[in-house]
């Protein structure tokens, strides 16, 4: 299942974004790196790197297939409720939802084309993500079991896409510019 779309957003709620989030009033949080593993040896070579962001967190990950993660910001609800309306548009109806954050990545590392790769979970879940920029060239990517690209979606702004959860990663944004992004994973009914 890839689903990409645009997210319906209306003006009030674009006003809120822009006012709230997307500008310095949002607390954005410091992270070293972005995964805890060494990735497969099939991406031995690549331009990957494990590069620092920020990242707001909404929902504490969960720890456990079948558990929902817990609440963690008070700006949750606005992303869940466009969250929950692009799914229906899609005919979705999502279980649970396992995560949320908001990331911000900026081109750190010379040489480096994309991120780790990584799943977001040990179980089977569903990606979700909404493109808060236009950023040319900062394309998410899914692989298959060989380490090959299988898909690549445009980082669009107002865009979402949602797809199983495959081994992904994304290209680093080019320098000057900044890749945020809506993050959440969930199970299917």
């Amino acid at each position: 299942m890839n689903i990409y779309a645009p997210v319906t957003i209306t003006d009030s709620a674009r006003q809120y974004l822009d006012e709230q989030i997307l500008n310095f009033r949002f607390p954005w949080y410091y992270y070293t790196h972005q995964i805890n593993h060494v990735p497969r040896d099939c991406y031995r070579g690549q331009p990957l790197a494990n590069v620092p962001f920020w990242s707001h967190t909404l929902m504490l990950p969960s720890e456990q297939e079948g558990r929902e993660g817990i609440i963690n910001s008070p700006y949750y609800q606005f992303f869940y409720d466009h969250f929950i309306a692009w799914l229906a548009e899609q005919g979705i109806e999502p279980a649970r939802v396992y995560r949320a954050a908001v990331n911000q990545v900026h081109h750190a590392v010379p040489g480096a084309l994309y991120v780790m790769p990584h799943t977001d979970h040990r179980w089977p879940h569903c990606n979700w993500l909404w493109y808060l920029d236009d950023v040319p060239g900062a394309e998410t990517v899914s692989f298959d079991l060989e380490g090959r690209i299988v898909n690549e979606w445009p980082c669009r702004k107002d865009w979402a896409l949602t797809f199983g959860g495959d081994e992904h990663t994304h290209r680093l944004p080019p320098d000057s510019q900044t890749r945020r992004v809506v993050v959440f994973t969930y199970s299917l009914n």
